[in-house]
């Protein structure tokens, strides 16, 4: 007698039992917690610091009343008084001097500040320098808060310019800016 080999099934993928099935699915749904956002707690405290409110301070400046103009000669000994500074013609070395009373706001308990001509603001050709009466104005502090000063800056054709260089050449003193800066170690 012959034997025949059973038959084959459709289905030859061994099963599982329901047991091993609802393991993988709890592991699963655990894997999907601990993934999805949960932590672990572990203790912890916390207390908030009785340390009262600080406040920010202030650096501002204000220009008070109208500049006054003056203009020193190469050849001249003092500086003489100018009316309209827009009628001025400037020669190399002449100086023309501007005074403006400023108010200074110097709020800070470490504030240190510079008063200086912001550069690239005086034209080619001219040089600036800041003077102040009274207080120094590379070494501002909250000392000088709400102090009025008058600030001087000079402004001058430089003396060294040769040849034909900046003649008839319109320098346009309207858009210098006077900036007061806090200093940085």
């Amino acid at each position: 007698m012959s034997e025949t080999a059973p038959a084959l099934r459709a289905d030859s993928r061994p099963k599982r039992s329901s047991r091993t099935t609802a393991i993988i699915a709890i592991a699963a749904g655990a894997a999907l917690l601990l993934g999805g956002g949960t932590t672990l707690a572990y203790w912890s405290t916390q207390q908030t610091i009785p340390a009262g409110t600080i406040e920010s301070g202030d650096l501002n400046l204000a220009l008070d009343g109208t500049p006054a103009w003056t203009l020193e000669g190469v050849l001249d000994t003092a500086p003489a008084a100018v009316a309209d500074i827009s009628a001025v013609t400037i020669v190399p070395g002449d100086v023309v001097t501007l005074e403006q009373d400023v108010t200074l706001t110097l709020i800070g308990t470490t504030l240190e500040a510079a008063l200086v001509v912001a550069e690239g603001t005086v034209p080619d050709g001219l040089e600036a320098t800041v003077t102040t009466a009274g207080v120094d104005a590379a070494d501002l502090t909250a000392a000088d808060n709400g102090s009025t000063v008058t600030v001087t800056v000079a402004f001058e054709f430089d003396p060294a310019t040769a040849e034909r260089e900046n003649v008839n050449t319109t320098f346009d003193l309207s858009n210098v800016v006077l900036t007061l800066t806090q200093k940085s170690s």
